[in-house]
């Protein structure tokens, strides 16, 4: 039997390295695209980021809804933006909503298995003028919970 299909993750960001834990989470994710897309090819992930790793910002949310869109068309998937947001958000509850621009609303879901968790848009990024401004305070790692179950 050929050995599994794995992804080789490769990160640049403003931490030096992808923890374990990201790297796990990323190779998970993109086993479950794989999985979806009824394919068992390996996959390679690259990505920049310039938004500081594990700090609070939602770069984790930025990643794994940018991951979500390329691996879902790398495997050759054609989601709406819905299916999009429920995906992303298997990789990472806020990536839901970084699917869409503006002002997203994330439904809480009745399903068990979180399935009906997903965003919309309530406002367009034109309806009001919002500015947001960040001030760096610390430069390590911000406490974080372990990853959730689904991944």
């Amino acid at each position: 039997m050929p050995p599994a299909p794995t992804a080789v993750i490769a990160c640049s960001s403003a931490a030096p390295r992808p923890s374990p834990a990201s790297r796990a989470a990323c190779s998970a994710f993109s086993t479950l695209v794989r999985g979806l897309a009824g394919i068992e090819l390996p996959a390679e992930v690259r990505t920049t980021n310039s938004v500081p790793t594990a700090a609070g910002l939602a770069s984790s949310a930025a990643g794994f809804a940018a991951l979500a869109l390329a691996a879902a068309r790398a495997a050759g998937l054609h989601l709406s933006p819905t299916e999009l947001s429920a995906l992303a958000r298997r990789g990472s509850g806020s990536a839901a909503r970084s699917i869409f621009g503006g002002f997203v609303e994330m439904a809480a879901g009745t399903r068990a298995d979180g399935t009906d968790a997903v965003a919309h848009t309530i406002a367009g990024e034109d309806v009001w003028d919002v500015r947001l401004c960040v001030a760096i305070t610390a430069t390590g790692e911000k406490a974080s919970a372990p990853p959730p179950p689904w991944i």
